[in-house]
């Protein structure tokens, strides 16, 4: 009876862990599907965002952009696969890693650049209207002195 009733609880245990491993399973899916969709919408993000850049700046991205559509392209690829979730998880942090941060790296220092160049433009327009005001100033100022000197 003893036996009896050890294998009747080892039964239970045996059907509680099936049933947590089958729950484990299909949470590790939900999650892995989150991170990728997640990594998806991100990288839309991004495309979208260069496409509402200036035209000029659009242009120094075209390459970036050809990029985020691969790697958007790929990562898809993975997840719509055969493969295990494990697997698939792996295979997109590696790409997110190895591709993705480098790449929308690049497209920050890009746009750094680029708001730093036309920012120092902006200043240097700032002081060349600057001295134009001053010297329109002087001038007034010189003619106002004429006439009342006259």
């Amino acid at each position: 009876q003893a036996a009896t009733e050890r294998l009747h609880n080892l039964n239970d245990s045996l059907t509680r862990t099936k049933d947590k491993s089958i729950e484990l399973v299909h949470e590790t899916r939900n999650q892995a599907n989150v991170y990728t969709n997640n990594i998806l919408a991100e990288l839309e993000k991004v495309q979208t965002a260069t496409l509402e850049l200036p035209k000029n700046l659009q242009t120094h991205l075209a390459p970036v952009r050809a990029e985020i559509e691969s790697s958007f392209h790929e990562i898809t690829g993975i997840v719509k696969s055969d493969l295990p979730v494990g697997d698939k998880v792996s295979k997109v942090g590696h790409h997110v890693q190895e591709k993705v941060q480098p790449l929308l790296a690049q497209t920050t220092s890009t746009i750094q650049s680029y708001i730093d160049k036309y920012v120092g433009k902006a200043k240097e327009k700032e002081g060349e209207a600057k001295e134009t005001v001053d010297e329109a100033k002087e001038s007034a100022n010189g003619a106002a002195e004429e006439a009342t000197s006259s």
